[in-house]
């Protein structure tokens, strides 16, 4: 969906993993975007992406925007 919004935005999901064994999952949805122009694009989506990830990950997704600058 976001491919679909922003054709160079790099998309992947990951499993959060940690030291501690227990039986919940923690999913991240991270994408990677170029310019300010095309997280403006995803910012405006936001409503339409967590709708789509809490239909394919369940009803507690976390959503929250970070962004962070390559050194």
């Amino acid at each position: 969906m976001l491919k679909s919004q922003v054709a160079g935005a790099e998309v992947g999901n990951y499993e959060v993993m940690s030291a501690e064994e227990g039986e919940e999952r923690t999913i991240s949805v991270q994408w990677k975007v170029a310019t300010p122009n095309e997280l403006d694009i995803i910012n405006k989506q936001s409503p339409l992406i967590l709708n789509h990830m809490s239909s394919e990950f369940g009803q507690d997704v976390l959503f929250f925007s970070t962004i962070l600058k390559a050194l």
